[in-house]
């Protein structure tokens, strides 16, 4: 452990309070995709203008290619998904991490407690989100964690011979999953979508300050712990991690 106890438990518990003061919101959210969902969706083309242009990813499938860096003729060749099935991916992504955490704690190579709790509170985190993801999903929810990144996350556990090799798996699974929900930003339809994931975005980039502070892979001290910046080429893809059926 890179860090003390001390400062796990406090930086930890600041991730906390943060998540907990953005549930009413998130419920919010839900409610709002609950009514979207019975009203005429909104333009692909208003929303990208009201997100932002230039540099917004355009689909999630395949690469999630930048718009500067789509090749010609891709977007005719990989339909647009929509956001019922991002989220259904972004869902199984949650409830990989949560099973991963699960797998950390229970094979005991973090030999710190506040490590554990560290892993144990967020995962509950990702459960949260994984239930607001379903909801959005709707009917293409499979409720399961995606298989393809858990096995793989799984071979690594196992393979993982120190307390920080497991913690610095931790910290490169928040990561790919905040990169995951940056991409995500440009292929969202509804506003309440847009929302959903926007508020999901900086506790995952806050899980990953932690964790990486407690591996020793990034710098201690970091103000608010977010970020200054989170980089969009990190993230997973339904095309390499299919959704559990």
């Amino acid at each position: 452990m890179e860090i003390s106890e001390a400062s796990l438990r406090a930086m930890v518990r600041d991730v906390d309070d943060e998540h907990r003061s953005g549930l009413p919101t998130l419920q919010d959210d839900i409610r709002a995709l609950h009514a979207e969902t019975r009203a005429q969706r909104t333009s692909r083309r208003t929303v990208l203008k009201r997100v932002g242009q230039g540099g917004a990813v355009l689909a999630i499938g395949g690469a999630l290619w930048p718009a500067a860096a789509r090749p010609a003729g891709a977007q005719a060749a990989t339909p647009e998904p929509d956001d019922a099935e991002i989220a259904a991916f972004a869902e199984s992504v949650e409830l990989a991490i949560v099973e991963a955490y699960r797998q950390a704690v229970a094979g005991g190579k973090i030999r710190v407690a506040a490590g554990n709790e560290a892993l144990t509170t967020f995962a509950g985190h990702h459960q949260q989100h994984a239930t607001a993801l379903s909801t959005l999903a709707a009917a293409k929810a499979t409720r399961r964690p995606n298989q393809s990144i858990l096995t793989k996350v799984t071979d690594q556990l196992r393979a993982a011979s120190t307390e920080r090799d497991v913690l610095k798996l931790a910290y490169e699974l928040e990561n790919a999953a905040a990169s995951t929900y940056l991409q995500s930003l440009g292929s969202l339809d509804s506003t309440a979508a847009l929302q959903l994931a926007a508020s999901i975005l900086p506790i995952e980039s806050q899980h990953a300050v932690v964790l990486g502070q407690a591996a020793g892979v990034t710098l201690a001290g970091e103000s608010g712990y977010v970020p200054t910046f989170q980089r969009s080429d990190q993230g997973v893809s339904p095309d390499d991690h299919p959704l559990s059926q």
